[in-house]
């Protein structure tokens, strides 16, 4: 069983690791390219201190000027080719990390546009946005110049190696006596890193959504004065990510104690056998300074991968949250029978309902064995409590849910077989729940830009609204602020009943649509409405009784079930 589970995790960080290859496959020309300058790199790495112990033993104690100055100038033109090749790998490491941490942004926004409805019920926006952002910063990371440094210094070990050879078989023996001891910690200790960077990142999205809770019902919170409630709910779940960061910071610390105890202890080594060998005759003071500079080309790299096994182990969490973002189911956009949509969503004779039922993840039907049959060019009242589940009867209509049972028609097709997008053109819904984008009222309007002002203006002022414009300042500029914020209530809903119309589509959804309105204006709207032959179908939900008398059918809902056909 034990092995199982470890072969289980084994899979699963070779798949991480092969999806974070898939990010830096766009840039093999310019990794090709860096590859060959960290190629060349080792070879002056592995000459400097061989030119280093030359300028001692063969310039400085030989008292050879002439050697000297040329050594020396050898010496400075390694340093400043050295110099050119990481200014070079910086650049393209930074440019990297940018258009990785842009395209992967990019594609979270892509993926999260196109999530069933149900999933934006379970988190709320702050928690949302917090882990995407959180995640597609930890992941460039990947092409940070942190990694270019790490390659370089782990092919600057291959250059040392082959360095000590030169000078003594025997002292290369010894450091490599040291690196296991290096690696066994460097192991330990990233694990246990990684293990309270998991715990954080569940830490702070726990923490995103509680404060986005707060904020979306901050109402409630001064009207219950709960203030102080909800700060010590902040308070617990802060202390909980602040532990996790003192825990991680705690961790690398005795991690680098130990690597900074190792490393002092190879240290004395060398100079110890470093002296013997000056005091034999079989090592060169020229030598042992080289010999301390393999040395530590050869550790520094083991004491950095202690670093980047701490630094992959913040990666590999968000990668880890992020490809299970990405693999979440999105919308159906066609039934799964379907080899191919159908793009041409023409306006049906009547919309059927056949034995449709409908629960949500808790297991509980909201509607129970619904059959309902509307008419086109007929208006339809869907009335009842609340909790009967009116609006999720048009939620199936919209397809932001698929029926547990039963099926949806336009005529004889299902409505699962016509491509989503083109079948949610045929709507426009009006709905008691204000949604404004944070934008002039011009753009809520008009999302899609194709109106112009005249057009705009003649809608408004056919539903009589064209008093939000002449009260209002910048008139279409004015900014609706977020959700609406600087308008009225009924301001606001009267904007999407004028974006509704102006969308042109052929079947209208009045959800409680006028809840908001005064008197004078609500009579004025539904009486455009009622009299319009704009729409081949109007679908009312509504409380109120006089909209019985305007439309050709009422069908009842009580809990779930229609009480009357």
């Amino acid at each position: 069983m034990h092995k199982r589970a470890k072969n289980h995790k084994l899979i699963n960080d070779v798949s991480i690791f092969k999806n974070a290859l898939t990010l830096l496959a766009p840039f093999k020309c310019k990794l090709t390219l860096v590859c060959l300058s960290l190629i060349i790199g080792i070879g002056i790495t592995t000459l400097i201190p061989l030119v280093n112990r030359a300028i001692i033993d063969k310039g400085l104690i030989a008292l050879d000027f002439p050697m000297l100055i040329r050594l020396l100038g050898l010496s400075i033109l390694l340093f400043f080719i050295g110099r050119g090749l990481d200014f070079y790998g910086f650049k393209q490491f930074v440019r990297m990390n940018k258009i990785i941490n842009f395209k992967l942004m990019f594609a979270a926004q892509n993926h999260l546009l196109k999530l069933p409805i149900s999933y934006f019920k379970e988190k709320n926006e702050a928690q949302i946005i917090g882990d995407i952002r959180t995640d597609v910063d930890k992941i460039s990371m990947i092409a940070d110049r942190f990694v270019l440094i790490s390659i370089m210094q782990g092919c600057t070990v291959v250059g040392s190696a082959i360095g000590l050879l030169f000078i003594n078989p025997i002292l290369l023996l010894i450091v490599l006596v040291f690196i296991p001891v290096k690696v066994l910690f460097a192991r330990f200790f990233a694990k246990r890193h990684e293990k309270l960077m998991n715990n954080l990142i569940q830490n702070i999205s726990a923490f995103g959504a509680l404060l986005g809770d707060a904020l979306k019902n901050v109402e409630i919170i001064k009207l219950w004065d709960i203030k102080r409630y909800k700060l010590n709910c902040f308070a617990k779940s802060q202390r909980s990510v602040i532990i996790n960061h003192i825990g991680i910071e705690y961790n690398d610390k005795v991690s680098e104690n130990i690597d900074i105890i190792t490393s002092f202890a190879l240290n004395i080594t060398i100079y110890i056998i470093g002296f013997w060998g000056i005091f034999n005759d079989w090592l060169t003071i020229g030598g042992l300074l080289a010999f301390i500079t393999y040395a530590m080309q050869i550790i520094g790299p083991v004491t950095l991968l202690t670093k980047v096994q701490r630094y992959f182990a913040d990666i590999k969490p968000s990668l880890k949250r992020h490809i299970e973002f990405l693999n979440l189911q999105e919308e159906n956009t066609i039934k799964n029978n379907i080899l191919k949509p159908i793009d041409d969503v023409t306006i049906p004779n009547k919309i059927v309902f056949s034995n449709v039922s409908f629960a949500y993840n808790d297991g509980v039907y909201r509607l129970s064995d619904i059959n309902l049959e509307f008419q086109r060019g007929k208006k339809i009242a869907i009335v009842g409590e609340n909790g009967s589940g009116k609006s999720t009867l048009v939620a199936l209509l919209l397809r932001f849910y698929e029926p547990t049972s039963g099926e949806i028609y336009f005529d004889n097709t299902q409505i699962g077989n016509y491509n989503l997008y083109a079948y949610r053109k045929m709507f426009s819904v009006v709905s008691q729940n204000i949604r404004l984008f944070n934008e002039t009222i011009r753009e809520n309007v008009d999302p899609t830009n194709s109106k112009n002002d005249d057009e705009i203006t003649n809608v408004l002022k056919r539903l009589g609204f064209e008093k939000i414009i002449t009260e209002l300042h910048d008139g279409l500029d004015t900014y609706v602020g977020n959700d609406g914020g600087n308008l009225s209530g009924g301001q606001g809903q009267k904007i999407t009943a004028v974006r509704a119309l102006l969308k042109g589509a052929s079947i209208l959804i009045l959800d409680e649509a006028t809840s908001k309105y005064d008197s004078k204006s609500e009579e004025i709207f539904n009486e455009l409405i009622f009299a319009s032959s704009d729409f081949d179908y109007v679908i009312v939900i509504t409380h109120n009784a006089k909209i019985h008398d305007k439309v050709d059918r009422v069908f009842h809902l009580h809990e779930g079930r229609i009480t009357n056909v």
